[in-house]
């Protein structure tokens, strides 16, 4: 009888030590799943949001040339601070007369020189291009382009009193851009303002050299000696 009673309590004591082992691998299996649920917790950061804030940048756009619109002269091409302590002072509009001398032409072009004459007591010096404007027989200005021509370049030009200064001219009065191909080229003027150089006045020099076609473009040197 004690026999038997040892054979039914080895099994209890198996199936006992059986439950305890799966009792510590469903612990140990509960432990590796907090264990993953905390490892997958700690990688599964969530990244910190960065706004970035474009830097605030102005714009500045170049600044253009010194340069007044064309035709019209005014424009500094000669600093006060880069001329020479024994120069004369520029030539004021005040102080010239100016006039047209008409020189040869070519098929559809037209030239001249425009003369400038120191009209003052005192000399007076030139340098650059100047403007000019052309004008109708009502004094209305009319379309004006005048381009710069490179060659020769500007170099000043001491006038004393009754010495001259010219500047060539180029234009066209074959109709172009800007004109009416079955028409004229406008209205003819009937004189020009012309803005001596560094200067924002003018004076009044006869124009009867006919139309001045391409919306008024006129070609012109710097100012050299006369």
């Amino acid at each position: 009888m004690a026999f038997t009673s040892r054979i039914l309590w080895l099994p209890a004591l198996a199936c006992a030590a059986l439950l305890g082992v799966a009792g510590c691998g469903q612990e140990s299996t509960r432990n590796m799943g907090d264990d993953d649920s905390t490892a997958v917790t700690e990688t599964e950061e969530t990244a910190p949001t960065t706004t970035e804030t474009p830097s605030e940048t102005s714009t500045t756009q170049p600044s253009s040339p010194s340069e007044s619109a064309p035709g019209t002269g005014g424009d500094v091409e000669r600093p006060e601070s880069s001329r020479g302590a024994d120069e004369p002072d520029r030539c004021h509009a005040d102080d010239l007369t100016g006039s047209l001398e008409p020189l040869d032409s070519a098929a559809g072009n037209r030239y001249a020189d425009l003369v400038l004459t120191n009209d003052g007591d005192e000399a007076c010096g030139i340098y650059g291009y100047g403007g000019l404007e052309l004008v109708d027989e009502d004094g209305t200005a009319l379309p004006t382009r005048l381009e710069r021509v490179a060659d020769p370049a500007p170099t000043l030009v001491e006038l004393a009193p009754g010495e001259s200064a010219t500047k060539l001219l180029h234009w066209g009065v074959v109709p172009g851009e800007g004109d009416d191909p079955e028409g004229d080229c406008g209205p003819d003027p009937t004189r020009i303002r012309v803005i001596p150089p560094d200067e924002t006045d003018s004076l009044n020099v006869d124009w009867d050299l006919g139309p001045v076609c391409q919306q008024g473009k006129v070609d012109g040197s710097a100012y050299v000696a006369g």
